[in-house]
């Protein structure tokens, strides 16, 4: 008989099914989404970031910004893979580029305070608000119509 399960159709929804379609990225899940009941909740956990990484690293290889931006918050977080903040930086760069608002958020934010192996710098910060801010991102639009950034 055909089974009733659909598979995903993309590696980010392959990921997305793997946590639930949990958003964000980031909430830990389940148990009974992790796998066998013999092993640590902590260890599951680990294992489903490690899975979720290796779909986004497929999706963010062809340019999806939302892929490149979870990917950024793995390495920056050190879920499914050591800490890398270098690779984060080089992510995030990668999904603001490619038009994540989440990701020109968290560019103008690090350019904004110094932070995430970046230099402070007020331009650069207000030019990363703009483009988050027009791409609907609310932090950035509270930040755009803040006096000081006008």
């Amino acid at each position: 008989m055909f089974s009733r399960v659909r598979k995903p159709r993309s590696s980010l929804a392959a990921c997305m099914a793997v946590l639930g379609g949990a958003f964000p990225l980031l909430a830990l899940p389940t148990a009974s989404l992790a796998g066998p009941p013999d092993r640590p909740p902590a260890a599951r956990a680990t294992a489903d970031h490690a899975e979720s990484a290796r779909h986004l690293e497929l999706a963010a290889g062809r340019h999806d910004p939302e892929a490149e931006f979870r990917l950024a918050i793995l390495y920056e977080k050190g879920l499914g893979r050591r800490p890398d903040p270098t690779r984060a930086l080089e992510w995030y760069r990668k999904a603001a580029d490619d038009g994540s608002p989440g990701a020109q958020r968290v560019l103008a934010q690090d350019y904004d305070f110094g932070i995430g192996g970046l230099p402070q710098d007020a331009a650069q910060a207000i030019i990363w608000y703009r483009k988050a801010a027009a791409g609907g991102d609310p932090y950035a639009e509270r930040v755009i119509s803040s006096s000081s950034y006008r």
